[in-house]
């Protein structure tokens, strides 16, 4: 039996029967099928939008507490750099998958270790910054509490 396609849904999978194919009229393609020996494909585009839904989501929530500190803003930009780098070093030994996801985490980590030293030294500018403040405002309360004691005393 000669068939052009026979790709029937069943249960929301694609079953396509045990096929083999040859050359028909006119360089038409044809399609042998074998009955009742068939094997099951992945459903790729119900997985596509699952995978895509759940990537939008955790971006989502993970960008949903405000702003992103120094160490995140780090950790990023050493995951993308390094995939990028991991990418094209592994795609010259022919597997730029396992070289991006290699070089991903390997970036991940640097750039949060990186992005962690930024941090601590903003939070010690701040700390310091503050300490600043603080003094400053001790200096001038003490300064008028000296013109206002020199006015009481009549030295001006």
């Amino acid at each position: 039996m000669k068939t052009k396609a026979f790709l029937p849904w069943a249960n929301g999978r694609v079953w396509f029967p045990a096929l083999t194919t040859g050359m028909g009229v006119e360089g038409e393609s044809t399609v042998t099928v074998t009955k009742g020996d068939y094997m099951s494909s992945n459903n790729t585009g119900r997985k596509f939008i699952t995978t895509s839904l759940l990537a939008v989501t955790l971006i989502g929530a993970g960008c949903a507490g405000g702003s992103l500190t120094t160490r995140e803003k780090g950790a990023g930009i050493g995951a993308l750099g390094g995939a990028a780098v991991g990418g094209i070093i592994g795609s010259a030994v022919g597997h730029p998958g396992a070289g991006a996801a290699i070089g991903g985490g390997l970036g991940l980590g640097a750039g949060a270790l990186v992005g962690d030293q930024l941090q601590g030294q903003e939070n010690q500018n701040y700390r310091q910054q503050d300490q600043i403040d603080r003094n400053q405002s001790e200096i001038d309360r003490q300064r008028r509490e000296v013109e206002r004691l020199r006015r009481e005393r009549g030295e001006y």
